[in-house]
């Protein structure tokens, strides 16, 4: 008997059990291996990218379809980074993902001194408060930070905005031109081709806003939800492409295959007989 199975959402359902599985699999193999720069990357982006897929299907399946381009938004920049640093980056610049991890994180340094240089009054109530910091010891701390920005600018070649020369629709383009075989294209065309759009939800300006206005015609404060599964499962993807870069990398990549393969079975059998029957 035919059925209408129903696939919207399923990546985005999948990920969360496959996290599980393969953070029990893979955190014993980043503990031993965490001094080492481009680990620290693929873990962290990896953990943000998988938080920020469940926030976009919580918002997705709430209706809350262009709110969710604001955590697709982070989720699309996070995976671009990750795919640059560890494939796409080494090809074209010809050096290793080791040195352009240390380049990414040392940017850190850079936004953490702005951040203490932006609010220095600030900063420092804040440090001898919650810290118990005397102000020599502050002054001290701040010189500290403000060298290690520096040496981020002269050693990693940071820039000021940025934690490489290329801006962030370049790398996209570079990234979706010449990703890794387990990308799916058409996914990556679109997440890389809309999250830099600005729309209500991740830019408060007029233009953005004014088509919204336009849309309501009379009912201008009226709560519209449209239930829209496309960004959860394209941001889902993403969390799928981080686990793919961490298991090649530990030379692991039949894990993942394996378990997602699993659980996406297991998704689409319950969905099938869960389906109604289809209506000739």
């Amino acid at each position: 008997m035919e059925r209408l199975v129903e696939i919207d959402y399923v990546f985005a359902d999948v990920v969360p059990l496959c996290h599980e599985e393969l953070r029990k699999h893979f955190e014993p193999l980043i503990l031993a291996t965490q001094a080492l720069p481009e680990v620290h990357v693929l873990a962290s982006l990896t953990l943000r990218i998988v938080r920020l897929a469940r926030a976009t299907s919580l918002l997705c399946k709430d209706g809350l379809t262009e709110e969710s381009r604001m955590p697709m938004r982070s989720a699309t920049e996070s995976i671009i980074n990750l795919l640059y640093i560890m494939y796409v980056g080494p090809k074209a610049e010809g050096i290793s993902y080791s040195d352009l991890a240390r380049r990414f994180n040392a940017y850190g340094d850079i936004e953490y001194w702005k951040m203490l240089d932006a609010r220095p009054k600030r900063a420092r109530d804040a440090f001898k408060k919650h810290k118990g910091m005397s102000d020599a010891e502050f002054d001290t701390f701040l010189a500290e930070k403000k060298r290690l920005s520096e040496e981020a600018k002269s050693l990693f070649r940071c820039t000021p905005k940025r934690w490489h020369s290329l801006n962030l629709v370049s790398m996209a383009r570079k990234v979706r031109d010449d990703a890794p075989d387990f990308v799916n294209h058409d996914m990556a065309d679109t997440a890389f081709s809309t999250f830099v759009s600005a729309n209500s939800a991740t830019h408060g300006g007029a233009l953005s806003l004014r088509s919204e206005y336009k849309a309501h015609g009379n009912a201008p404060l009226e709560l519209v939800f449209d239930d829209n599964h496309i960004y959860a499962d394209v941001v889902a993807n993403e969390a799928i492409w981080a686990w793919k870069t961490v298991a090649q990398y530990y030379g692991k990549a039949e894990v993942v295959k394996k378990c997602l393969n699993k659980h996406m079975k297991a998704a689409m059998k319950q969905r099938y007989e869960n389906a109604p029957p289809a209506i000739d």
